[in-house]
């Protein structure tokens, strides 16, 4: 079994705005899928938060890693239960 490797390049990188600052996709797997719930299997992206408070989008099915690369990030979920997770920087 061989492996394809594939070098990304920052030119091609998606780079959008969401209702909390900007955000740039760094990879998308299927590469023909869409950043719509069902269109993809995983995805590699960096947000820029740019508010004190924001709601990041909701994506049921998929599960999520956030790092802070600057400093703590206090997170709250409201999904099933009401509960806080503090993230300290990278």
């Amino acid at each position: 079994m061989t492996m394809k490797l594939t070098k990304l390049h920052k030119n091609n990188y998606k780079m959008s705005t969401w209702s909390g600052g900007e955000t740039t996709e760094i990879y998308l797997f299927p590469i023909q899928g869409t950043y719509d719930i069902g269109k993809f299997d995983f995805r590699v992206s960096t947000a820029n938060v740019q508010l004190e408070k924001t709601v990041f989008t909701v994506l049921p099915g998929y599960k999520r890693l956030i790092m802070s690369l600057d400093q703590p990030l206090t997170l709250n979920h409201i999904h099933n239960q009401r509960r806080e997770s503090i993230v300290d920087s990278f």
